[in-house]
């Protein structure tokens, strides 16, 4: 049975001919197989990320403020007060880690950089902000840094996966009929 090609795939157009006609040229059987390394290095760079986006929720932000304790309306205001867990920026932080989390079950990686692109969205507005509020940066403290390396390892750990790489099987060679 003839194995179907894909539309995609180029084929070599052949003028009809008169006497004896060769046999098909070479074939090549091949089997597509995940990579693995890619795979493992997205493993490793989004859990690492998606741990400083977690770590850093529960250490100071900024001003000695921790990261669970800084609404999230502190991205476009200069108001840090008044926040409970599940509105504070550090839940937001979670949250995005724990979409890279699912991001891995994915083949693409899509998800995952997606997740760390919108983890360093908000980092920089968080740091605008506190450059709003003081002047310098001077009050950021290590979990705003813990986010922003974490979403950075997210978004890199988003581009390595299981993509396919092409393994020879077999090859055919051309043989004359008479």
């Amino acid at each position: 049975m003839a194995q179907q090609q894909p539309a995609y795939e180029p084929r070599e157009h052949t003028a009809p001919t008169t006497g004896p006609v060769a046999a098909p040229a070479a074939t090549t059987a091949t089997r597509t197989r995940p990579s693995y390394g890619g795979l493992a290095a997205r493993i490793v760079l989004t859990l690492l990320g998606v741990a400083g986006l977690i770590i850093g929720a529960f250490l100071n932000a900024a001003d000695a403020i921790a990261g669970t304790d800084v609404p999230f309306r502190a991205l476009w205001t200069t108001d840090m007060s008044g926040s409970t867990f599940i509105s504070s920026l550090g839940f937001a932080m979670i949250v995005v880690g724990l979409v890279a989390v699912v991001g891995i079950a994915l083949r693409t990686g899509v998800l995952t950089s997606l997740a760390g692109a919108v983890g360093i969205a908000g980092v920089i507005l968080f740091l605008v902000t506190v450059n709003r509020a003081d002047g310098t940066l001077n009050g950021v403290d290590a979990g705003t840094w813990f986010w922003g390396i974490g979403a950075l390892l997210c978004l890199i750990g988003g581009f390595f996966g299981a993509r396919q790489e092409v393994v020879e099987t077999s090859s055919a060679t051309p043989t004359a009929v008479p």
